[in-house]
């Protein structure tokens, strides 16, 4: 094994923190759509979609047997991050697929 591959016990947590943040966003959004929009407040719609996703995120990771050698603190900050990020660049993801997507549905309608 070399020193940049990763075993599976340690890339199984990110990979499953991933997924439940997709579909925690998911079904928050389903489930709260109509509420949070009558509230008409753009920083508790941020709260709602975005701080539950990371919340999800980071408690499997930190249930996880991930970097247990680190002291609480370090560790804590550090899966705090790693969620963010997991979150953002989901969110990225997805918005890049949409405009592509919406590209290539304006490209098809306009040569048709």
């Amino acid at each position: 094994m070399e020193e940049n591959d990763q075993p599976a016990e340690v890339r199984l947590p990110v990979g499953m923190a991933a997924i439940a943040c997709i579909v925690c966003f998911a079904f928050v959004f389903g489930a709260t759509k109509s509420a949070v929009v009558r509230l008409g407040v753009w920083w508790v719609e941020l709260l709602i979609y975005a701080l539950i996703p990371i919340a999800v995120s980071f408690v499997i990771l930190y249930r996880s047997h991930w970097h247990l050698e680190m002291a609480r603190v370090a560790r804590t900050s550090r899966l705090i991050l790693l969620s963010c990020l997991i979150f953002c660049s989901e969110f990225l993801f997805f918005a890049l697929l949409i405009t592509a997507m919406c590209i290539f549905v304006g490209l098809g309608r306009g040569h048709g």
